[in-house]
């Protein structure tokens, strides 16, 4: 924060809030404190350096983080970029290869998994079944974890991609409502086919498995606004690139997707 105004330092170049809300011609009285700000929202006294304190933040369900993970999935407090230079200099950010993916399908946390095959891999053929989710396919849902590396895959095709043999795998339950089990295929290629078709399918990591998991932040990080973004480029880069939680809304990251996708209750926000 500068005053009312909300800097954020991006690409080397720090950003004013205001400056851009000017130049999409919107005014006001513009006092960016109402965004709640509280020390679980900055980086201050909080830049973490180590693998083993990165794990220790990350099994927290934070509004953002500050280790190295958040360079990857977007999810960084809004002066992480200010705050925790040392940390941004020893890491190689692989910005692209990882997702914040939300496996319950609800609330605003996932979990971080490598959700990409590298360029130039030896079998092109498990690129798109890395990649692409499909409802019908049980293991491209189903993730992985790497026990040796801790690294979560979403599924086994991007481990392979990704050179990983050795995996263990989360648990698949179905729920087929009242369909009493005796009604059930017996031959496993048809109950696999049944279960896709009647079955409600969840997948969790075994008690085993829950160490390795990495909670981020997967509430609304996309521009819908078409208009908008070409005429402030930045604002789409912006959407996923920090993480600071509107007061009274926590399903969009930050404020840039809040007025992105909702510009009638702008000025609420940032005249409260």
């Amino acid at each position: 924060m500068s005053g009312n105004d909300m800097i954020i330092e991006y690409n080397g170049n720090n950003v004013s809030t205001i400056a851009v809300l000017q130049r999409l011609n919107i005014t006001g009285n513009f006092r960016f404190g109402a965004f709640c700000p509280k020390d679980q929202h900055s980086c201050k006294s909080r830049c973490l350096h180590s693998v083993v304190d990165d794990q220790t933040e990350r099994q927290n369900n934070l509004p953002c983080y500050c280790d190295r993970q958040c360079l990857d999935v977007g999810d960084c407090c809004y002066d992480f970029f200010s705050s925790c230079t040392q940390v941004q200099q020893h890491h190689d950010s692989q910005r692209g290869q990882w997702e914040c993916v939300n496996m319950k399908h609800s609330g605003n946390h996932g979990n971080v998994m490598k959700t990409k095959c590298p360029q130039g891999i030896v079998e092109p053929e498990l690129q798109p079944l890395c990649e692409t989710m499909d409802d019908g396919d049980l293991l491209r849902g189903m993730p992985v974890v790497d026990e040796q590396t801790g690294v979560v895959y979403r599924n086994v095709f991007c481990a392979r991609c990704n050179s990983i043999q050795t995996v263990s795998y989360w648990r698949m339950t179905a729920d087929c409502g009242r369909i009493p089990t005796s009604a059930l295929p017996q031959d496993n290629a048809l109950l696999l086919a049944f279960i896709r078709e009647n079955c409600t399918v969840r997948y969790k990591p075994t008690d085993g498995l829950k160490k390795y998991l990495k909670n981020c932040l997967a509430a609304e990080s996309t521009c819908s606004s078409r208009q908008i973004v070409e005429k402030e480029p930045v604002l789409q880069e912006l959407c996923s690139y920090y993480a600071f939680s509107v007061c009274g809304n926590t399903s969009r990251k930050n404020i840039t997707v809040h007025y992105v996708m909702d510009m009638t209750s702008l000025n609420i926000i940032v005249d409260a």
